[in-house]
């Protein structure tokens, strides 16, 4: 079954940007005798860099959770952070449980009563004042995989209705842009589209003139909400490209890149086409 990202692509992908000097460090890591970073690989980051992930053993919470270095981060560098990790003292972790005691009852206060009442509802132990911090620790994990797993399935289960309602956004931001710029550039990005835009072009067109390369989760406000980001390149912005930010399958934005948050949209709504009718 075709994915939503391979629908959004409007050429065959491009073999992996191949960064000699992370694939290096990568091999000469996996030759420890014990290392404590596993599964490490180099992956593509957009289309013009990479990075490397990996898992490792979490003791506090017993599982495996997810490794990415950034920025050429070194892997001996990670490895130390691992290792503090899972030496971490008991006061730190009486600290990291009164904190998000503190932030699940602060965000409960501020809530509806029926939101609230649904959360608790399904909360693994109840939380009030009274709660011991340390029961707490059966009400988070670390890792985002089983978010990041949720919203890839809601991306590729993408209604159509959704994807005419990207189409006919990416259709106005291109409209737009060509509309705001100079008579020589505009003509220069209209031989390079992959299509004819203009008011008539029919808005499905607009997927050949677009690809998608980055699907972003960041830790959700509400976990029972689905919410990501989407960003990549397009024929007529080279410079911001473009980026679609979903929130429980509805288009919250439409635009440049900017990093928009599917929980607080902030962009200038006038360069948001999610918001045009």
């Amino acid at each position: 079954m075709m994915g939503i990202l391979d629908r959004f692509k409007k050429k065959p992908a491009s073999a992996p940007l191949t960064d000699e000097k992370k694939l290096a460090e990568v091999a000469e890591y996996r030759l420890k005798e014990h290392p404590l970073l596993r599964d490490l690989q180099v992956k593509p980051l957009g289309t013009i860099s990479t990075y490397v992930e990996g898992k490792v053993f979490c003791k506090l919470w017993n599982t495996e959770i997810d490794v990415d270095l950034y920025d050429d981060v070194p892997i001996e560098y990670a490895e130390k952070c691992a290792e503090a990790m899972n030496a971490m003292p008991e006061e730190l972790i009486d600290v990291i449980c009164r904190a998000a005691k503190g932030y699940c009852l602060e965000f409960l206060d501020e809530i509806s009563e029926d939101w609230r009442n649904e959360i608790l509802s399904r909360l693994h132990v109840p939380v009030d004042a009274n709660t011991a911090p340390r029961e707490m620790l059966k009400c988070f994990e670390i890792g985002t995989l089983s978010v990041a797993e949720k919203c890839a399935e809601a991306m590729n289960a993408m209604p159509e209705e959704l994807i005419d309602v990207i189409c006919r956004a990416a259709k106005g931001y291109c409209l737009e842009f060509l509309d705001e710029i100079s008579e020589d550039w505009r003509n220069e990005i209209l031989s390079r589209l992959h299509v004819p835009v203009d008011a008539n072009t029919a808005p499905r067109e607009m997927l050949k003139c677009f690809e998608i390369g980055t699907l972003s989760v960041e830790p959700p406000k509400d976990p029972s909400r689905i919410g990501y980001q989407l960003s990549g390149n397009c024929d007529w912005e080279e410079e911001h490209g473009i980026e679609i930010v979903i929130l429980d399958g509805r288009l919250v934005y439409l635009g440049e890149y900017s990093g928009e948050s599917p929980w607080s949209v902030q962009g200038d709504e006038s360069w948001n086409y999610a918001q045009r009718g």
